[in-house]
């Protein structure tokens, strides 16, 4: 049971702190600054996740698609177009969705989860689970 490898055991420590850190610099930077919580929480939000993200090599559309939603909310909550705004959001994200697909974004992601040698079992066979 010690050989066991968690999920999160495969990323390095920097991979998992840079989220929260960005998260508390944020927050801290909201409260120094003196600037209404509510719509810039939502840069902190997406800044906090495209920055783990980046670095831990996950960045797909799927990913990708809160922080476009994060960011234009916060656009929307600023400027206060929330009925035009939410439709061009919507359009937005459908649109990016159509480009961009379930592409990776990044190649480290890729590149991390290439096959390195051996056979490689079917999914489909109940022999090698």
């Amino acid at each position: 049971m010690a050989n066991e490898k968690r999920k999160n055991d495969e990323n390095t420590p920097a991979e998992n702190a840079v989220g929260p850190a960005f998260a508390l610099i944020g927050i801290g930077l909201i409260f120094l600054l003196n600037l209404d919580f509510w719509p810039w929480i939502l840069i902190v939000a997406a800044g906090a996740a495209t920055a783990g993200l980046i670095l831990r090599g996950e960045l797909t559309w799927w990913h990708l698609d809160g922080v476009v939603w994060l960011l234009g909310l916060f656009v929307i909550a600023l400027t206060g177009f929330w009925w035009p705004g939410i439709l061009l959001l919507v359009g937005v994200s459908m649109l990016l969705k159509a480009v961009i697909g379930t592409h990776t974004i990044s190649t480290y992601m890729d590149e991390r989860h290439k096959r390195k040698r051996g056979f490689v079992p079917p999914a489909d066979d109940d022999r090698f689970f």
